[in-house]
C-alpha cells in the first residue's frame, strides 16, 4: 500500500493533489458493464499507486477497509473536468451500483478552488447533507463531506490521507 511503503513526506511529494476518502460498503451492479473495472467481489483491493498518464485507472481502493481516490486528471476526455463514475472511462472511478456510469465531475475555479457538479446522475449527490442540483456547481474545500449514491466520502489533503490510512492499516 503507496502509503504504508512511504513516510508522509514522500507520500504528500508524489502525491501533490485532494482525495476522496471513506468508509464505505460497495454495492456491485447488478449487470456487468462494459466499461467497469475487474472487480470481483466487493472485497476490497490494494491501494496502488497510479501515475496521472494511467490510460484506464482501477478503483483506488485500500485493503484497509478505506475507497481512497486521487481527484486529478488521468483521461484525455473532458480536459476541463476531472469525471467521477463508477466505469473505467472517469477520472475518479467509484465501482459501486448507486454511483452513476457518469456520476459528477470536478472542476477548478479561476481562484484555484475546486467546485463539484451532479451530471444528472441517477442517485443524485449530496455537499455536506445538502442534494445538489444537476448541472449546478457548488464549492468544495478540505474537509467537505460529499456523497455520490450511498458513497460517503471526505475531501481530504495528501497529508490527512496519509495520516487516515496510517491508523487504519
Amino acid at each position: 500500500m503507496a502509503a504504508l511503503r512511504h513516510d508522509r513526506a514522500s507520500f504528500i511529494a508524489d502525491n501533490p493533489c485532494l482525495f476522496l476518502v471513506g468508509e464505505p460498503v460497495l454495492q456491485q451492479p447488478r449487470t456487468a458493464q462494459k466499461t467497469l473495472t475487474n472487480v470481483s467481489s466487493p472485497a476490497l483491493r490494494k491501494l496502488e499507486t497510479l501515475s496521472p498518464d494511467t490510460p484506464n485507472p482501477e478503483p483506488v481502493i485500500s485493503i484497509v477497509g478505506l475507497v481512497v481516490a486521487a481527484i486529478r486528471k488521468r483521461q484525455p476526455v473532458f480536459p476541463e473536468m476531472i469525471t467521477v463514475g463508477r466505469t473505467a472511462n472517469n477520472d475518479v472511478v467509484i465501482p459501486d451500483a448507486t454511483v452513476s456510469k457518469f456520476h459528477a465531475y470536478f472542476r477548478t475555479t479561476e481562484s484555484n478552488g475546486l467546485e463539484l457538479v451532479d451530471a444528472s446522475s441517477r442517485n443524485g449527490t449530496k455537499v455536506m447533507g445538502r442534494a445538489l442540483s444537476p448541472k449546478q456547481a457548488v464549492d468544495v474545500a478540505l474537509g467537505t463531506r460529499v456523497r455520490f449514491g450511498s458513497i460517503d466520502l471526505v475531501l481530504r489533503d495528501a497529508g490527512e490521507t496519509w495520516d487516515t490510512i496510517r491508523k487504519k492499516g
